[in-house]
Formats: structure tokens, sequence, C-alpha cells
């Protein structure tokens, strides 16, 4: 059934105004007068694949990556040729970045049972050729983490990129802030199931142990690392995919 809108009859029942940018819909039903508001403000996120020009074409999911947005402007970006996912899982809070860089190189490149969670105004840039086993990686608000080019990650990892709970002055009951950034280099290889912890950075061409805990920078090349918490093992070393 059509309905004709611009029926005065109907108008004196069902109209809609327009104030202060949001949109107010207003229902006379024989005497009964409900009103409701609706905000008229536009929230985006979006999922871009991006050539090698720069330019993005915006698509609706990713084939092994399940992307959650739970609030408003975020992007995921994915560069091409794209890398291949499996089982993997990114939430976006509000006003994050996720971006990945190409597969460009014929050799080992995947992200497998890797679950990314952002929290609002968090950012995740990583550079090309990436493989990654399997693992967890939590930023907290404002908070980053920056991985260059042919990483090597093995399963079991955990980027804890701030804290789990509220830390507080004992004597000043402040608030401590739990946000940090994490930067790691070109050709770093993360043995299973270690742990990178807010504002470490680990420099190019570095090997961390298994089980390894990481909570500040090592910036020397060539260098492996390891322990809790990790410390130089050896040095003048490199590896291959």
């Amino acid at each position: 059934m059509k309905v004709d809108w611009n029926n005065k009859l109907l108008r004196n029942f069902i109209y809609i105004e327009t104030t202060l940018g949001k949109k107010h819909l207003k229902i006379n039903l024989f005497g009964i007068k409900l009103s409701f508001n609706i905000s008229l403000k536009k929230h985006t996120n979006n999922i871009y694949l991006k050539t090698a020009d720069g330019k993005l074409k915006k698509i609706k999911k990713i084939k092994g990556l399940k992307v959650i947005f739970k609030n408003s402007d975020s992007t995921v970006i994915i560069n091409e040729p794209a890398i291949k996912f499996g089982n993997s899982k990114i939430i976006l809070g509000k006003n994050c970045l996720f971006e990945i860089g190409a597969k460009t190189k014929d050799e080992l490149t995947k992200v497998s049972r890797v679950n990314f969670t952002m929290g609002k105004n968090s950012k995740i840039i990583i550079g090309d050729n990436l493989f990654f086993g399997g693992g967890h990686v939590a930023l907290n608000e404002n908070s980053s983490l920056t991985i260059g080019n042919d990483c090597l990650f093995s399963y079991g990892l955990n980027f804890m990129i701030g804290e789990a709970h509220s830390l507080i002055n004992s004597k000043t009951q402040e608030n401590i802030p739990i946000t940090g950034n994490v930067v790691i280099g070109d050709r770093v290889w993360i043995g299973m199931n270690s742990t990178i912890l807010k504002n470490a950075q680990l420099g190019n061409d570095i090997i961390v142990g298994t089980c390894s805990v990481v909570s500040k920078k090592f910036d020397t090349p060539n260098i492996a690392i390891a322990g809790n918490p990790a410390r130089i093992i050896k040095e003048n070393i490199s590896w291959k995919k």
C-alpha cells in the first residue's frame, strides 16, 4: 500500500521536525503524543584495500579476518598484494587505525590465529611480509604498535601495550598513565610464548628467544635477547625465514 505523505489528515498524526542538528520524530495518535530524538551525526567505519599507488578501495570484509567495530570513526587498511589471514580477529574502539603491509616476497607470510584488541585512539601500523603464527595484541587507549618489514613472529605471543586495570598513586590518589608505545624494527624474529610489554623497543635484525619478556629498549642490530626480563645473550648474528 502506498502512503500519501502529503495527506493533511496523516500529517496531523505524524510529522518530523529538525532542530539544532537533531531530527525529532513526533507522533500524535488520538491525543497520545510521543516524541523521539534521532541524532543526524554520521559515524563511519571503513575497511579498505590499498593499491601500490596509494588508491583506496572500500570493501566489506577480508577472508580469514573478522573485523568488529565497537564504536565509530575507525579504519582498517590492507595493502595489496594482500597477505593471507587465517582465523584472526580485530576489535576496534573509537577512532582507531589498523594498517598492514603487503606480501612483496615469495616467502613465509601470513597472520594466523591472532586477536587484535584496540582501545580508543589507538594505532597499529605493520610493514610488509609479516608472519605471525598466533597470539594476542592488546592496546590501551592512546597507545600504538609499529612493526617493520620482514618480521617473523611465532605462536603464543602476547603484546600487552598498557595495563588491564587502572593504576592509582596510593599517596595522591591520582591516576597513573597506562598508555604506551611499542616499536619493532625490520627483520625481528620473536620466539614462541614471548611477551612484549608497553614501551618496549626492538631495533633491526634482532632475535627474541622463547618465553622472553621484553619491557625495555634494545636498539643494537644483530643481537639475540632472552629471559625474564630479556637481556642480550648473543651478538653479531643473523637469521633467515
